[in-house]
């Protein structure tokens, strides 16, 4: 709970909403936690919501976030976008902090439409899923090579081998579909 001088006078914001309880944490920062949602956030839930373009605190889904950490999401064509915000540095990321660092050859870089994607320039691979995590495409197609000119912005190419040949999809992230099609013609 917090101290009696942390706690701004009932009379400016009033009592915390149902569910809501504040605490400070061991690097002194002032946070809250709804136990009926799991969410904890860095900001006064009786406050005006500070997150732009509609995000809001959304609970960390597995191990918890390390401390002075919060994440963000909002919903958008059918996809979840989720940044995750450290109030120890004022930065925001993409990536879990959580996942520890990118595995050697790998990189991470944002589309100008702002879509997070990741890069092996040495296996000529770029994917938008995080090499960090499990392989999140069904019947293990996985990222493979980009042969020839660079894919357009927001695709990846997919492929795996079925009896002694290699099957291909191309992803379309802006659009969430895919195609056996090459998309550069």
């Amino acid at each position: 709970m917090l101290s009696k001088a942390a706690q701004p006078s009932s009379t400016s914001l009033g009592p915390l909403p149902n569910s809501w309880e504040g605490d400070t944490n061991s690097l002194g920062q002032t946070f809250w936690t709804n136990s009926a949602t799991r969410v904890k956030t860095y900001y006064d839930p009786r406050k005006p919501n500070p997150h732009p373009d509609g995000f809001a605190p959304i609970p960390p889904e597995g191990a918890p976030l390390p401390e002075g950490w919060e994440v963000v999401g909002r919903a958008v064509d059918g996809r979840n976008d989720v940044i995750f915000l450290d109030h120890n540095t004022h930065t925001s990321t993409a990536v879990d902090p959580r996942l520890g660092p990118l595995p050697d050859g790998w990189e991470a870089g944002r589309s100008s439409s702002g879509q997070a994607f990741w890069t092996n320039a040495e296996r000529r691979i770029k994917t938008y899923y995080d090499p960090r995590k499990a392989n999140p495409h069904p019947d293990d197609f996985a990222p493979i090579p980009v042969e020839g000119d660079p894919l357009p912005e927001g695709w990846e190419v997919v492929g795996k081998e079925v009896d002694g040949r290699r099957v291909v999809s191309y992803l379309d992230h802006n659009t969430h579909r895919s195609t056996t099609e090459d998309p550069r013609g």
